[in-house]
């Protein structure tokens, strides 16, 4: 699982959120992506917003945690802060491809622990 961590990571670093060939890679072609903001983003869609990122992303997450479902298939949990929200993320993994992400405004009370 550590793989996967690392990957999403990525995602927030400048120097492989600039590297379409990278982007590319890791996203698969039927990637979707229910973003908090509640619009469904397509792998395009994503990779272009990532290209036009001039830095790493100001992103911290939190309470990372993850099951393997099947050999090589994760599905991956984790927090993040957003404008004092905090947004649960939920990610699956197949192959080293993400395939689906969704952010969603999370409520509750919780302790968070950096990943």
């Amino acid at each position: 699982m550590e793989n996967i961590l690392e990957l999403e990571k990525s995602l927030f670093k400048y120097d492989y959120m600039s590297n379409k060939e990278y982007l590319n890679n890791i996203i698969a072609d039927n990637y979707k992506e229910l973003g908090k903001s509640g619009i469904l983003f397509n792998k395009d869609d994503v990779v272009n917003y990532l290209l036009s990122q001039q830095r790493d992303r100001d992103i911290e997450m939190y309470n990372f945690s993850g099951e393997e479902l099947m050999t090589d298939l994760w599905i991956v949990h984790y927090i993040t802060l957003s404008d004092n929200k905090k947004i649960y993320r939920t990610s699956i993994w197949k192959h080293n491809k993400i395939i689906f992400h969704q952010a969603s405004e999370y409520k509750d009370d919780i302790d968070l622990m950096r990943s």
